[in-house]
């Protein structure tokens, strides 16, 4: 399971296009406690493989990375 700042790292996006993705369910998240979000490595697999990653560019709007 993998923390959402993984999960931007990964896909080379910034934190808060990680958690838009969330939010507007196209990457799918569990709740683990009161505060965290993990995203199974089976489930950002999937979202690459759909396509997820390359269709990023539309939720970015300029974001820069904020890392």
């Amino acid at each position: 399971m993998l923390k959402i700042p993984e999960v931007a790292e990964r896909l080379s996006i910034g934190l808060r296009t990680a958690y838009r993705l969330v939010a507007g369910g196209e990457l799918r998240a569990v709740r683990v406690g009161s505060r965290g979000l993990r995203v199974a490595d089976a489930e950002l697999e999937r979202f690459i493989a759909a396509g997820g990653a390359g269709a990023l560019a539309a939720h970015t709007n300029g974001e820069t990375d904020g890392r």
